[in-house]
């Protein structure tokens, strides 16, 4: 008897008692003790080996369960102290833990709520301190998506696929987005106004520049002159009495009555002088002095410069939008590789497949890796294919048989 028939067995039994029992899982959500003092039936499991019985369920009823408790791949999750372990599984063998690629612990606790059996609840922790690596961040926080969103799925996933065939493996994925094409007219460029400038238009000409401005200055003319000679007056013209004799016959005694008195003319004198006389008179004369000039080239403006200006108009165009047609994130059953055909040889054309697509998927050793599966995870989100396991959709998208 496997594992899984025993856990079912166990189940069976908690159903029996038609119980309302709640078991939380330990996330290290420091809400859980609060959750456990509202429901006095409640208990916490930290993921080891046994399950702990809810306080009332009988002791003898669920010994079986006891025995039977850990799943193959139970849930996965902080441990208390809320510290991710920093190792990564590698695969050491064909097909370890390959169809666990971030899945919600295949379905164990689906099948508890189809046996009506008590309740495993995750209760996500408020913070999540991790400082490890990238991969180890990565690979944690697929699992907390996967797991919230397996959480608030209104619709239950089946317990087993409608359509299984005999001979094939299947296991829940997450679904994705579907996408549908939607032919959309936008604005392929918008209406604008195109300014076209044409330069003016120049001649060279010859001008004549004023080197030296044009001037003026002052010439004085001194006056002419010429000697002449002209008499002088010495002395002016004049009378005088002159003593000419006695009269003969003067009949007085008094010698001065006898006196003979003339009165005669006597003429200016004059002296010969030479002396300048002014023949032309001083004078000014203004004398223009000639500006110095030079020919040079020019620019002469032909024809002025102008800006013809264009309207141009909207232009539209037809896209391909993407709509979205269906929500992801619900968990369907898929058709996957079975654990005996995941050989070396399969891991290998996966490797190289991701190499080829643009993916790291670590070293190309024919191994799991935690890289390979990070890488694949990343392949199906980005291809918009099921995530969670190496599912047959994965497979014919990278091209590996």
């Amino acid at each position: 008897m496997n594992r899984l028939t025993v856990l079912v067995v166990a189940l069976a039994i908690f159903s029996s008692f038609s119980l309302k029992a709640q078991i939380f899982i330990n996330t290290g959500n420091p809400d859980l003790k609060d959750y456990v003092k509202q429901d006095s039936n409640a208990v916490i499991w930290d993921g080891g080996k046994n399950i702990p019985i809810p306080r009332n369920v009988p002791q003898d009823a669920p010994a079986a369960a006891q025995t039977a408790a850990t799943p193959a791949n139970h849930i996965s999750t902080a441990s208390k102290q809320d510290k991710p372990s920093n190792k990564q599984p590698v695969a050491k063998s064909n097909n370890a833990d390959l169809n666990s690629i971030n899945h919600p612990s295949v379905g164990h606790v689906n099948q508890a709520k189809a046996v009506s059996a008590p309740t495993a609840i995750v209760a996500k922790p408020k913070t999540n301190h991790i400082d490890k690596t990238n991969g180890d961040n990565q690979a944690i926080k697929n699992r907390e998506d996967q797991q919230a969103a397996a959480a608030s799925h209104k619709e239950p996933v089946p317990d087993y696929p409608s359509d299984a065939q005999v001979g094939h493996c299947y296991a829940r994925c997450q679904a994705p987005n579907v996408y549908d094409l939607k032919e959309e007219v936008v604005v392929d460029k918008p209406a604008s106004v195109k300014i076209e400038t044409i330069p003016a238009v120049y001649e060279t000409v010859m001008t004549t520049v004023v080197m030296v401005p044009e001037g003026k200055r002052i010439i004085t003319i001194p006056a002419q002159y010429e000697t002449v000679e002209e008499n002088k007056l010495v002395a002016p013209a004049s009378q005088k009495w002159v003593k000419t004799g006695t009269s003969k016959n003067c009949f007085s005694t008094n010698p001065k009555d006898c006196e003979i008195w003339e009165l005669k003319q006597v003429d200016a004198v004059y002296q010969k002088v030479s002396r300048k006389v002014e023949v032309v008179p001083a004078s000014v004369r203004e004398e223009i002095i000639p500006a110095v000039t030079k020919e040079v080239p020019v620019q002469k403006i032909v024809k002025p410069g102008e800006q013809i200006k264009t309207e141009i108009p909207v232009t539209y165009k037809t896209i391909m939008k993407k709509v979205l047609v269906k929500k992801g994130g619900a968990y369907e059953w898929k058709e996957i590789l079975c654990d005996q055909d995941i050989t070396e040889g399969k891991i290998n054309q996966i490797q190289e497949a991701l190499v080829r697509e643009g993916y790291d998927p670590g070293p190309v050793n024919n191994q799991m890796t935690e890289s390979t599966k990070q890488s694949i995870i990343r392949f199906q989100k980005d291809k918009g294919l099921p995530v969670g396991n190496l599912n047959i959709e994965t497979l014919k998208a990278l091209g590996v048989n």
